[in-house]
C-alpha cells in the first residue's frame, strides 16, 4: 500500500524500495512483483524488471505478460 502512495506521489524510489521489500517479505504476492517491476521499468531499470519479469511467470504467467508489455 505505501508502495502504490508513493508511486502516486512520483517519489519512484521510496515505491522501488517498497515494492522491493513486500517482494521479500512475501515472494508469491503478485501484486508486489509486478509493481517491482513496473516501477524497474519506470526508472529504466530495464535488466532488473526482466528479472522481475522471470519470477513473475512462474507466479502468474497473465500478469508477466502484462510486465513484459511495458518492458518492450
Amino acid at each position: 500500500r505505501f508502495a502504490r502512495l508513493a508511486e502516486g506521489k512520483k517519489q519512484y524510489a521510496k515505491a522501488l524500495a517498497a515494492y522491493d521489500r513486500a517482494v521479500k517479505a512475501t515472494p508469491g504476492n503478485v501484486d508486489a512483483n509486478f509493481g517491482l517491476g513496473a516501477m524497474q521499468v519506470t526508472m529504466g531499470k530495464i535488466e532488473d524488471a526482466k528479472q522481475s519479469y522471470d519470477a513473475l511467470r512462474t507466479i502468474d504467467e497473465v500478469k508477466a505478460a502484462d510486465l513484459l508489455a511495458l518492458i518492450e
